[in-house]
């Protein structure tokens, strides 16, 4: 019985340490997955689970909401209710909007909205800053400011994807 209780008490401190190690995965590649996901977000809504879970799981409370604020967004095209599907995509351009309003400066951030504008229906009226988030990326991008080379290929790609 005594060898019993120590046997799950092991097991139970091992899994502890296994789950605090896992979630000690590297804040950048867990960036870069999102990122990844993110691309891919909008075929299904298995694509969609897989890319929000990746954001809610980030570090950092900036990018972990702008990145579950484009999820909301983009979950809107399979909802079947008009105005759920108007009330989801106005949740999370709200959100968004947050984000952005306090880190004006965060190119990955404008990225997000500009991939967002860029591919929603015109109907539905947010396109007003996609020459600005454009500009602010191609500034971006012209300076030594960027470190993250994930972050800067994905812009660039990006940017010639769509020929701006």
């Amino acid at each position: 019985m005594k060898n019993t209780k120590l046997y799950i008490v092991s097991l139970i401190v091992l899994n502890f340490f296994s789950l605090a190690i896992l979630k000690a995965a590297d804040p950048a590649e867990e960036l870069k997955n999102t990122r990844k996901l993110f691309k891919n977000a909008s075929y299904s809504l298995k694509h969609l689970n897989a890319f929000t879970d990746s954001a809610l799981a980030l570090d950092n409370e900036c990018y972990a909401k702008a990145y579950n604020a484009a999820g909301t967004m983009i979950g809107a095209k399979f909802e079947g209710n008009p105005f759920k599907k108007i009330k989801d995509f106005s949740k999370g351009k709200n959100a968004l909007e947050e984000v952005i309003e306090a880190n004006p400066e965060n190119p990955e951030f404008r990225f997000i909205r500009l991939a967002v504008q860029l591919n929603i229906p015109k109907l539905l009226n947010y396109r007003d800053n996609i020459k600005e988030d454009t500009t602010l990326i191609k500034v971006f991008l012209n300076t030594d400011k960027h470190r993250d080379e994930d972050l800067a290929k994905m812009l660039k790609t990006f940017l010639e994807l769509y020929s701006l």
